[in-house]
């Protein structure tokens, strides 16, 4: 029977990742969070959910997140949590079964699930495949534990293969997970190669077949780490990123013991010169030593080692395009955290305080170093609370990367503040001139202030810089269009298209287009597919309600508006629009209701509230 202190672990652990966690569940969506809203495949649970992914099981996952709760981010940041909490136990039942002591296994665990490095992997949405992957390896791991302490081993070994096969539906860094197994079992069960590939051969065999199903999704497949919509990478050669990675994994472990200035996005650029000798020295002088003073203490050994393995596909010689991201360290972090909280006790041990002062101050320098990370963990996460207060964080603290500058600029256009999104932009160009993204949001910034010539300029010098912009043909097109320059935007709206086929703001924007032409089919046609591209934007539905009444069709305007603005509460111009179909219709008490709000939100709408006849909404 499971002693007080076993059964009070797994729901104290639970508890603390919660409290941690609180405060990203009011996270909103962020960067590349809006593949999730823009993708029709992950709107519906089809064939399409799961085809051309090398992660179809988080694709899948996200796509029941929509089912059950469109596109409220709550319940995606419920999803991750609860993956997260998962993950802490299988590393709690890990470090207990191999340790065979609750409080440290339970310490390591806390010190793991706490540990602020997590959040990006956690609070980020998107980033749930590398929380979903290390759930896997660590329940991999767990189950071969148990099953190599069973009578009956093979319900245990089943377990394993089955979770190792799972978290290949899930990234390719699971490829590590076989290894990781071999490694524990020869330093810890079997105590040899041999002996281990003896006693454990059908689970072996089963676990090597898993890296069929990788092999599978990986087969004609794009990269994982092609460029995302929030990013914007650029292309690394394997030379590249092989000689930045000593200088990236030093700031991994730096983090590790001082996790302060977490950046989402680094902007890393490609070392050269010393930037490559001294990391990569340094880096391999501490490996090598600490693995030579752990030549005789295999189980520390075997943490070194499984840092390195777990690690190795993201930080190693393959090239991916964004050298340093923090979410990387999920699953590398565990056997870390169990080195720091065993050398700790270690170190307790050498003090030679007595049994008793000892377990009283182990216990006590455990929970203010939980405490102080869980503390840490809740600053990280209210980072997370908009797109405007992230890139603000990352670009503070790395001021030479123009993404970070160019993305602060784009986040401050969507909220309105165009002032502070010129600032931003012209500081991304002040860094690189050649950023085609900052030229985009200049751009857009410029137009707002009504200054269209010189923002049409900075579109024409995005395409130069980078043809293959959609933004940059979507938003020049706008700005004619602000000109009423319709036919001369039609063009720039479907060559955005071309180049984005599921873009739903270049599809509405088409739409406006065509329906100033009189083609008023195609508008309808291409405002029904932006909805479907996008259900939560709410401008092809106020656009079809404009449409609705030129064709004297009110009552389905009405409609069109009213979806509007359940999408958009605050979109003045559509309680406007609305007031006058309502007002058509005779519901007067309705319309002026919805003429004193569009006042409320916007008190320049006043004379054409007045014109309206509208006037006594006040």
């Amino acid at each position: 029977m499971p002693r007080p202190a076993e059964r009070l672990a797994p729901p104290l652990l639970v508890g603390a990742v919660l409290i941690a966690y609180a405060n990203a569940l009011r996270a909103p969506f962020l960067f590349d969070d809006a593949g999730i809203l823009e993708s029709p495949a992950l709107h519906a649970l089809s064939w399409a959910t799961v085809r051309g992914t090398t992660r179809p099981l988080v694709q899948l996952s996200f796509a029941l997140d929509w089912a059950l709760g469109g596109a409220n981010p709550l319940g995606y940041h419920v999803v991750n949590v609860a993956t997260h909490c998962l993950a802490a136990l299988a590393l709690y039942g890990v470090a207990a079964r191999t340790l065979g002591t609750t409080a440290t296994a339970l310490t390591i665990a806390l010190v793991w699930a706490l540990h602020p490095l997590q959040t990006e992997s956690v609070t980020y949405v998107v980033q749930r495949a590398e929380s979903l992957s290390g759930l896997f390896s660590l329940v991999t791991l767990y189950a071969t534990i148990r099953g190599a302490a069973a009578a009956r081993p093979a319900p245990w070994y089943g377990a394993a293969v089955a979770a190792c096969a799972l978290g290949m539906l899930c990234k390719p860094v699971m490829v590590t997970a076989p290894l990781v197994v071999l490694l524990y079992d020869r330093m810890f069960l079997a105590g040899s190669w041999g002996a281990a590939w003896r006693r454990r051969r059908p689970l072996y065999l089963g676990l090597g077949a898993t890296w069929g199903i990788l092999l599978f999704l990986l087969a004609g497949q794009e990269h994982e780490s092609a460029a995302t919509a929030g990013f914007a990478m650029r292309d690394v050669s394997l030379a590249e990123f092989a000689r930045s990675q000593p200088g990236v994994i030093l700031r991994y472990l730096r983090l590790v013991v001082a996790p302060y200035g977490l950046v989402l996005d680094y902007g890393w650029p490609p070392a050269t010169g010393l930037a490559v000798a001294a990391p990569t020295l340094a880096l391999a002088a501490g490996v090598g030593g600490l693995l030579y003073a752990l030549r005789a203490r295999s189980r520390l050994r075997f943490l070194v080692l499984a840092f390195l393995i777990t690690l190795a596909p993201s930080s190693s010689v393959i090239p991916i395009r964004d050298l340093a991201f923090e979410h990387r360290m999920y699953l590398p972090l565990a056997p870390l955290a169990a080195l720091l909280v065993l050398g700790g006790r270690a170190a307790i041990r050498r003090a030679r305080l007595g049994p008793a002062r000892e377990r009283r101050v182990a216990a006590a320098a455990a929970a203010i170093a939980v405490a102080a990370l869980g503390a840490l963990t809740i600053d990280r996460n209210h980072d997370y609370r908009s797109p405007r207060a992230m890139w603000t964080d990352v670009a503070a603290k790395r001021p030479a990367n123009p993404r970070a500058w160019s993305n602060l600029a784009q986040a401050c256009l969507a909220e309105g503040r165009v002032d502070d999104a010129l600032a931003a932009a012209r500081r991304a160009l002040a860094v690189d001139p050649t950023y085609a993204e900052a030229h985009v949001h200049l751009g857009r910034a410029l137009a707002d202030r009504g200054e269209r010539r010189e923002a049409m300029a900075h579109y024409a010098e995005a395409i130069r810089l980078k043809p293959t912009s959609a933004d940059a043909h979507n938003n020049w097109g706008a700005t004619l269009a602000d000109e009423q320059r319709f036919a001369e935007a039609e063009p720039l709206y479907r060559e955005a298209l071309r180049l984005r086929p599921g873009y739903a703001e270049a599809m509405n924007n088409l739409a406006v287009a065509v329906m100033q032409r009189g083609a008023w089919d195609e508008a309808a046609a291409l405002y029904a597919e932006a909805m479907r591209r996008s259900p939560g934007y709410a401008e092809p539905h106020s656009n079809l309600g404009n449409l609705r009444i030129r064709q004297g069709r009110a009552a389905e305007a009405i409609a069109e508006y009213e979806r509007a603005l359940a999408l958009r509460p605050d979109y003045a111009e559509v309680h406007f629009n609305l007031a006058l179909a309502l007002a058509q219709q005779g519901r007067g008490a309705e319309a002026r209701a919805h003429a004193a709000e569009a006042l409320r939100l916007r008190p320049d709408l006043d004379a054409r509230v007045r014109q309206a006849g509208l006037s006594g909404a006040r």
